[in-house]
């Protein structure tokens, strides 16, 4: 014996069936549509002097109030979360300047995760270290020059300087 509803789909003209199937799909696919949560999008790491800054913007269709989680992880590793969440778009990052890193995010609101976003690689090495600071002084008869870099990059690479300087009408160096 048919059930009622079977009765009415078989009822029911094959062209018509045709055209009701996508909208049963739709409709069974709606609650995690409007569930969803976009991944978090346009990554990049702002770093100067082993001080690293990741920045990223919320997905398209986020609400405000939207959680944060970072992931990090030497590449080829696992990537793990950070710390708590934040509602920020950036967060500071402590990174060993010899590793290659990716880092991710996921956003997070009402008990609802985002997909992860794209991983981006970082390399602190190859994209932190800006110019020495330099300053030069008069002192009657002579100059003062002073040449420094950031106590962190001084320690990590023990740098040095070699200064020249012409001196008179034969331009020797000295």
């Amino acid at each position: 014996m048919l059930e009622c509803d079977q009765t009415l789909f078989l009822l029911l003209s094959e062209r018509c069936r045709i055209h009701t199937l996508p909208l049963i799909y739709l409709l069974v696919q709606l609650p995690s549509a409007l569930g969803s949560l976009p991944a978090p999008v346009n990554l990049n790491v702002k770093s100067l002097n082993l001080h690293h800054v990741l920045h990223w913007e919320p997905g398209p269709g986020s609400p405000p109030g939207t959680q944060f989680w970072i992931f990090k992880g030497v590449l080829g590793g696992n990537l793990r979360r950070v710390r708590r969440p934040t509602t920020s778009t950036s967060s500071k990052l402590k990174l060993q300047i010899m590793d290659k890193y990716e880092l991710a995010v996921e956003a997070s609101y009402n008990n609802t995760r985002s997909p992860l976003s794209d991983k981006i690689t970082f390399e602190p090495l190859y994209s932190t270290i800006g110019p020495p600071l330099l300053s030069l002084a008069g002192c009657g008869s002579c100059i003062q020059i002073n040449i420094s870099l950031p106590d962190e990059i001084q320690k990590q690479y023990d740098s040095s300087f070699r200064v020249q300087w012409r001196k008179g009408k034969d331009g020797e160096i000295q």
